[in-house]
């Protein structure tokens, strides 16, 4: 199927490197997006912000990775 957000859509929720491949980022959302929610019943506009926000979501972990988390006693590097 084709993308239902846009690169312009993306930025206006989060600033992104001139360096970053933004459609490729959309890509991988749309495909997240249409295996697991395209049959869910949500609409269109609800699949178009979960679709947006998981494109964010994935460039802002390439542009700022974890480098270490941790919760109570358990940490991860």
């Amino acid at each position: 199927m084709m993308a239902r957000t846009t690169s312009a859509d993306v930025e206006k929720l989060i600033q992104v490197d001139s360096s970053i491949d933004i459609d490729a980022f959309i890509d991988d959302a749309t495909t997240v997006v249409d295996e697991y929610l395209l049959s869910s019943g949500y609409s269109d506009a609800l699949l178009e912000k979960i679709e947006k926000y998981l494109t964010a979501h994935f460039i802002s972990m390439r542009q700022h990775p974890v480098v270490e988390e941790g919760f109570g006693d358990d940490s991860v590097s």
